[in-house]
């Protein structure tokens, strides 16, 4: 009896959380730059890859879109191909609301997209130009200088 009390007091816990985070959407998605778009997936001429989680696609008229996945796909900078699916109802148009990533492979992932916003392209060469430059590294104190290369 005890136990079926623990166990419904942790999953109302748990379902509380949840409906908070739905109501708030991440902090790290309010701050993409460009404006909340789609793109019809038989336009799609390339894309590029910022990180495991994050890719440019350019799309109809050169118009780069930044997509943002819902969980990082691991060697995605890798992949020589990936699938733009539309999910169910939206005929052809890649949204945030109904995208996915599909990357094939060894095992196969379908990702979620979480945000699909329309860049400038001035935004899309401040995003590559960022994401190609090595994150600044903190040396511990008291460690020896890395050696150089």
């Amino acid at each position: 009896m005890q136990r079926r009390i623990a166990s419904a007091a942790l999953l109302g816990c748990f379902g509380i959380g949840l409906a908070a985070c739905a109501s708030h959407p991440p902090q790290s998605l309010a701050n993409l730059p460009g404006k909340e778009s789609c793109f019809w997936t038989s336009t799609v001429f390339t894309w590029t890859v910022l990180d495991d989680s994050t890719l440019i696609v350019d799309a109809p008229m050169n118009t780069p879109y930044l997509v943002k996945l819902l969980s990082p796909i691991p060697q995605l900078r890798f992949l020589e191909r990936i699938g733009f699916d539309n999910g169910p109802g939206a005929i052809g148009q890649f949204c945030s609301t109904s995208g996915y990533i599909v990357a094939r492979g060894q095992f196969g992932q379908r990702t979620p997209a979480t945000a699909v916003r329309a860049l400038s392209p001035q935004q899309a060469q401040q995003l590559i130009a960022a994401a190609k430059s090595p994150p600044p590294h903190k040396q511990a104190a008291g460690s020896p200088p890395p050696p150089a290369g």
